[in-house]
């Protein structure tokens, strides 16, 4: 609907294989002041902490949450917009150990990691229209942050991603396919690094192996035998689905992370 392909529940079960099926709870809440007021990051995520343990529906949910709640802040517009007030309002992961200086404990629950991420689809500050909350491919990039995957890209003096897989990697540019609509699955990298799959190991070269479609969760792997830390991995994955927009984007352009 309105130009995304699916939700981020289904994106996590398509990418695990059906092994991570996630729950999002969400709380809206209003502060004391309006979003520009606010010239620090931590004083607004705090601010918003403060108001959401007191909500009678936080407080029923709470007991399954783990001892330090990961969490997300979807802020009310724009990427664009929310850099005009402060340069430091990018989409991003971080931790309140850094940008508060402690993990921040209220009510007895505690909180540090989290995604920073803008509400409203890029270029519309103003948008009202359920057509203009896109960000689907932004909010899956840094929440997987969240979740221990890092980026993979390199970036140029001027801030531009210039190494890494780029479109075919929701971790790189991939966020951004199908104007953030269309974020492609895991690779079996990623997939790999959450526990979610195994490589096989191709140790024989006058073997012959069969591919599979990545969404089977299978891929091999490949030592590199005059370096034990490095290794490739083969994977065979169609433009289909999430990962049906990612020819369309072959020149790096901004990714800040």
């Amino acid at each position: 609907e309105n130009g995304v392909y699916g939700s981020l529940r289904d994106y996590y079960i398509e990418s695990s294989g059906g092994k991570f099926k996630p729950t999002f709870d969400i709380y809206p809440v209003k502060l004391s002041q309006n979003f520009s007021n606010y010239n620090s990051e931590s004083k607004f995520i705090l601010s918003s902490i403060d108001v959401m343990v007191e909500r009678a529906d936080f407080k029923a949910r709470a007991s399954k949450y783990e001892k330090v709640i990961p969490f997300v802040i979807l802020h009310p517009t724009s990427k664009e917009q929310a850099s005009k007030i402060n340069s430091g309002f990018f989409n991003h992961m971080y931790s309140l150990q850094y940008s508060a200086g402690k993990i921040y404990s209220k009510n007895g629950y505690s909180f540090n990691n989290y995604a920073f991420v803008s509400q409203k689809a890029e270029n519309k500050p103003n948008a009202t229209s359920t057509k203009d909350v896109a960000m689907l491919g932004a909010f899956i990039h840094e929440f997987s942050h969240v979740i221990g995957l890092v980026d993979l890209y390199s970036t140029d003096a001027n801030g531009y991603a210039t190494v890494g897989p780029l479109p075919y990697d929701v971790m790189a540019l991939g966020l951004r396919n199908g104007n953030g609509g269309y974020p492609p699955t895991f690779s079996a990298f990623e997939r790999e690094a959450m526990g979610w799959l195994k490589p096989t190991e191709i140790v024989k070269s006058d073997s012959i192996y069969e591919l599979k479609n990545l969404s089977q969760m299978q891929a091999y792997a490949v030592s590199n035998p005059n370096n034990k830390n490095e290794y490739f991995i083969i994977e065979y994955r169609p433009a289909v689905g999430f990962d049906s927009r990612s020819e369309e984007r072959r020149v790096g352009k901004e990714c800040r992370s």
